[in-house]
């Protein structure tokens, strides 16, 4: 166990909460599930599966992983003691939570490659796509209706990077939002990604080789700089960590706040929303049964997609066994916009850090405190307060009905998932609502 520095001390926090949190930050640093699970060899592979596709033969792709480099054993050792120094405070409990889903996480990528073992840990940290939200609904449900919205294909003619100054670049729009905000932001070109971008700590990664469409480069200033780096930076500001490696369960709420991001700024189109259905859909065919072949040939025989869209559906599937984590930005969408359009939840103390939607009363309290700072950086669409004020009391007046359910207990614990009316507004009614 670490020695406690002058930086661990604070006033209004235990000791022994600001030792877990130091401890856990370091710990949890080491768990980048991304580096890991992306394949090293997915552009050989990429080419190998394409060039079989083409003359009709199968071949399911072998993908290669990084080694860990660091020992699961002790790691987990050490997070059994700092769970240990946990009270049963509302903030004990809260870092109780996050010691487990971290033991998952390293139970996760220990098995990087035995497919029904990574699957059945990876459901348990994010679920599958046949799983109820509330109300009988299912990711796979609203995955099918983003899926079955037509759309326009995006035209890619915006490289990531160039050495032509007056070129249109995702490079510059990135870093002109980021400097828009005032905080740095690296841009990096890499090989070994699964999506087209992904935010680090302080800068973002782009896929080398490919072209974005103009609407994409918009999407990602909005989606990575707007939002994931935004809370990153707001987390930073404050004394407890565990703000900035994320609360427990916050992934899927941080990930549809990005969704909800794009969707306040006009950055969405529905070709965007037929990606993230199609990444449900794929995950539900592999969890019952099916193989990577069988999952793109229905992305690009059913659904239209072209076959390097549908390659990269199924490898962000695919990846270290069976992958569901995009499963959860439905949910995460759904239930981010939702809790906002109610009034349920102040969307200025969900950006004030990384968090789910069920820690935001807590995170209120701590800036109540004093404790947490109030954020520094507020995205473009909610720094007009007048106009967030209106739209949330104009929401919640015009479905006054809805905004009761929202508040009302079942009778039965089972009802909240079989009746309608109760838990939260029909998505349909949410996401297709202009």
């Amino acid at each position: 166990m670490e020695s406690q520095t002058d930086s661990d001390f604070h006033p209004k926090i235990s000791p022994k909460i600001l030792q877990v949190d130091r401890v856990l930050y370091r710990l949890a640093k080491k768990c980048k599930i991304l580096y890991y699970i992306n394949p090293v060899n997915s552009a050989a592979e990429k080419a190998r599966f394409l060039e079989r596709y083409a003359r009709g033969r199968k071949y399911i792709p072998h993908f290669r992983y990084r080694q860990l480099p660091f020992d699961i054993a002790a790691t987990t050792s050490e997070l059994t003691q700092l769970d240990r120094l946990l009270d049963g405070s509302e903030l004990g409990e809260l870092y109780r939570r996050k010691i487990d889903e971290l033991n998952t996480q390293l139970l996760l990528l220990n098995t990087v490659g035995q497919t029904q073992k990574f699957m059945g840990y990876s459901i348990a940290l994010y679920g599958t796509p046949a799983l109820g939200m509330v109300a009988g609904v299912k990711p796979l449900d609203v995955a099918k209706i983003w899926l079955a919205a037509p759309r326009n294909r995006e035209d890619r003619c915006v490289p990531p990077v160039s050495y032509n100054p007056l070129e249109w670049t995702v490079r510059k729009d990135l870093l002109d939002e980021a400097n828009y905000y005032g905080f740095p932001c690296a841009i990096r070109v890499k090989d070994h990604l699964s999506s087209n971008a992904a935010a680090g700590e302080q800068s973002i990664s782009l896929r080398r080789g490919i072209l974005y469409s103009r609407k994409e480069s918009l999407r990602l200033k909005v989606h990575e700089v707007g939002f994931h780096l935004l809370t990153t930076f707001n987390a930073r500001r404050h004394p407890l960590r565990i703000f900035e490696i994320g609360t427990p369960g916050y992934l899927s709420d941080q990930e549809g706040g990005a969704i909800w991001a794009e969707e306040e700024s006009r950055a969405i189109t529905n070709h965007r929303l037929a990606v993230l259905g199609a990444r449900t859909l794929g995950i539900h065919m592999a969890v019952s049964g099916a193989d990577f072949h069988e999952v793109f040939d229905c992305m690009v025989a059913d659904y239209g997609f072209d076959e390097e869209d549908a390659y990269y559906v199924c490898e962000r599937v695919f990846r270290g066994g069976v992958y569901t984590k995009d499963a959860i930005y439905q949910q995460g969408y759904y239930r981010v916009r939702s809790h906002i359009r109610f009034g349920l939840v102040d969307p200025y103390v969900f950006i004030n850090g990384k968090m789910s939607i069920d820690a935001v009363p807590l995170v209120k309290s701590l800036m109540d405190e004093e404790i947490l700072e109030k954020p520094r950086f507020v995205p473009r669409f909610l720094q007009d307060e007048d106009w967030i004020h209106s739209w949330k009391t104009l929401s919640v007046t015009s479905d006054l009905h809805r905004s009761e359910a929202l508040t009302r207990r079942p009778k039965r614990e089972d009802d909240e998932l079989a009746t309608p009316g109760y838990g939260l507004p029909d998505p349909k009614l949410v996401l297709l609502k202009p």
